[in-house]
């Protein structure tokens, strides 16, 4: 079951940043439909890496025509940005966020929350919350409603609402050379495979007084 930290999600208008994957592609379509009919845009970005992401925009364009949402995009290559590490893609992302101003949404979850927490972890920094429900910029805000909400809500989200059709996954997201992807496909496994219960504590140590709506 989706669960929404309902502060953090923000008077109209704002846009909701979607990938193409099943995290946002299950995001934004719960917010049209399940929390009190929202009007807001979805805004994608297209990393211009090869044609996957071709594949992610035409099928984010096609969510968006048939649910009605109002669709905006960049492309990496309209400002030439050369950095293409995550950090540096990271980074191109917020600076088009900065340009053109506002709020938004993203889908990161409890499961992103736990990879942040474990990547916190191995700098030594276990202190530090992974995700801010919130952060203010200049010029535009970032909000996190989802964290509460597990991937396998979202997975099941999208099969009961027959939102597979739409997901196009990256298949960079599986390269453990990326010290996140080896987080994410070789510790955390691990760590469910001995029952430690990782996301009951990221829950309990930073997300537990949050109100939640289903």
């Amino acid at each position: 079951m989706i669960k929404v930290i309902p502060q953090y999600v923000p008077r109209e208008p704002f846009f909701v940043c979607v990938s193409g994957g099943i995290d946002s592609i299950a995001a934004g379509h719960w917010l049209k439909f399940n929390y009190h009919k929202k009007s807001f845009g979805v805004y994608h970005f297209n990393h211009w890496l090869g044609s996957i992401n071709d594949e992610m925009e035409e099928s984010v364009t096609k969510f968006c025509v048939d649910f009605d949402i109002p669709l905006h995009y960049s492309y990496r290559t309209e400002c030439r940005y050369e950095d293409i590490s995550e950090n540096g893609l990271r980074q191109w992302r917020l600076d088009v966020m900065k340009d053109m101003g506002g709020k938004f949404i993203t889908a990161h979850h409890l499961n992103d929350a736990c990879e942040n927490y474990l990547s916190n972890c191995f700098h030594g920094n276990p202190e530090y919350k992974p995700i801010q429900e919130f952060s203010q910029f200049n010029g535009f805000s970032i909000y996190h409603p989802f964290l509460k909400t597990t991937k396998q809500d979202f997975i099941d989200y999208a099969n009961e609402n027959d939102l597979m059709k739409y997901v196009v996954e990256d298949p960079t997201n599986k390269d453990t050379k990326y010290k996140r992807n080896w987080i994410r496909n070789v510790i955390v496994p691990e760590i469910n495979q001995r029952e430690l219960g990782l996301e009951k504590i990221v829950l309990k140590k930073f997300y537990n007084n949050q109100k939640v709506i289903d």
